[in-house]
């Protein structure tokens, strides 16, 4: 309410209808737009107050709409109850508007919680927040603290009276309902005046950018309610009253300056412009949760609604695949006897190629074996060749063995000593040590020692 709405340039608002007070029983209307016949025939809106219950369905019979007005109270009448079930069943899926004269509203500065919490605050101390004493309360929040709330006792009555015709599945005041009507047709800013039907009082909702962005409960009679108006909407604003009031629309158009405009809320298809609330129930049906008012009993009904939707649609699907199982059973044992068939005579005539194939994988493992061990196996050439390269011109070689990687080597030389510091210079050669003591001998007329000295070979890279 702090800015004056504005009309969107693409408003489809309807004028005003001619008149037509629908009398309580029950109204048949065909001729539904193809841009709402998406909403499932199991869904039904219902606008509720003190003194009347408006239920709207869409999708009925060859796609028309149908819609019901009864009588209606706390505790609602059990006559009213019946009548509507005759209409639409009860398997339906309710979507439920409040009369804003039952309905709390004001904006709150709560802690940054969830949802569930800001609803849990307000009903443990409702005295704090609502002119109320030693009453529950039952609450709706929004992300920027616009709080409404109802007694829970009213509340409760309501919906398990309206559970006789399915499952209550969103429960909102009248404004978040008429808004997603409003919005359906093109209408993203207006100012909405909704009279209380007691005709105590009015509710002044403000729609800007296509949200309900306020609301305002104001105690004026119907000559008072231009004076409140008109300063709020501005010179060119739009607007909408609902219900259906002649002479208040024809007083604030009198009020009113060049530019503004009074005018109806868009009737929904099939029905009526005094169905409109019900019908942006069932619209929310697909919807968030904005400002929705639910306690606690609703919350686990919900839950175990939304459980035994998916287990049916758990068991639907599973006996879906064992039909298609079933189905296909004969099929697939036939071609699988084929095909066994095709593989047996394909495999009597490969056993040749086959036997051949094992043979030749056979010969490869026994030549990568002998590859393998080849490769393991020290050469002997090289050791000799490292073994000539440091020994003196006086050694003599007599014996070169090799066990593992140990390698033996037996000669003469001169001073069999000095072979170990020669033969460790070598880079390929290590470990170098004798095995045993050395001896002399006389060969020629030459002193000469036998040795024996072991150590290993160490290949270059």
């Amino acid at each position: 309410l702090d800015s004056p709405p504005r009309r969107a340039p693409e408003s489809r608002l309807a004028t005003w209808p001619v008149a037509a007070n629908t009398e309580a029983g029950a109204h048949l209307m065909t001729s539904t737009p193809r841009s709402f016949r998406r909403l499932s025939s199991s869904g039904l809106g219902i606008e509720v107050g003190p003194a009347h219950l408006r239920a709207y369905r869409a999708g009925g019979s060859r796609g028309s709409a149908e819609v019901m007005e009864v009588g209606w109270g706390s505790p609602p009448p059990p006559e009213s109850i019946q009548a509507l079930r005759e209409r639409f069943g009860n398997g339906n899926v309710l979507a439920v508007a409040l009369d804003m004269s039952v309905v709390f509203a004001k904006r709150l500065e709560l802690p940054p919680l969830s949802m569930e919490e800001r609803r849990r605050i307000l009903s443990l101390d409702p005295r704090r927040y609502f002119p109320v004493r030693d009453q529950a309360l039952v609450a709706g929040v929004r992300d920027d603290d616009l709080v409404v709330a109802v007694s829970q006792e009213t509340f409760d009555q309501w919906v398990d009276a309206l559970g006789a015709l399915g499952s209550v599945e969103r429960v909102e005041p009248v404004p978040a309902a008429l808004t997603r009507q409003l919005v359906a047709h093109g209408v993203g800013e207006a100012l909405v005046v909704l009279q209380d039907s007691g005709g105590a009082g009015a509710t002044l909702a403000t729609v800007a950018e296509g949200r309900l962005q306020g609301l305002r409960k104001v105690h004026a009679g119907a000559g008072e309610l231009p004076g409140l108006v008109v300063p709020v909407l501005g010179d060119s604003g739009t607007c909408v009253v609902y219900p259906r009031d002649e002479a208040l629309a024809s007083e604030l158009a009198g009020h009113m300056r060049e530019g503004g405009e009074v005018e109806g809320v868009p009737a929904p298809p099939g029905a009526p412009a005094l169905f409109a609330a019900a019908h942006g129930a069932l619209l929310g049906l697909e919807g968030g949760q904005d400002l929705t008012l639910l306690s606690q009993g609703m919350e686990r009904r919900l839950a175990v609604s939304r459980r035994r939707r998916l287990a049916q649609g758990v068991a639907a699907v599973v006996a879906a695949l064992g039909l298609l199982g079933w189905s296909l059973d004969h099929r697939r044992e036939a071609t699988l006897q084929a095909l066994e068939r095709e593989v047996a005579q394909a495999e009597a005539a490969a056993e040749p190629v086959l036997e051949q194939r094992a043979e030749a994988a056979a010969l490869a493992e026994d030549l990568d074996q002998l590859m393998r061990a080849a490769e393991a196996r020290p050469n002997p050439l090289e050791v000799l060749l490292a073994v000539t390269r440091v020994l003196p011109q006086d050694a003599y070689l007599t014996r070169l063995s090799a066990s593992g990687e140990d390698w033996e080597l037996n000669g003469r030389a001169r001073d069999a000593a000095r072979l170990i510091s020669l033969l460790e210079g070598s880079a390929v050669l290590t470990d170098v040590r004798f095995r045993t003591a050395t001896t002399r001998v006389r060969v020629g007329g030459e002193e000469l020692e036998n040795f024996t000295v072991v150590f290993r070979h160490v290949p270059a890279t």
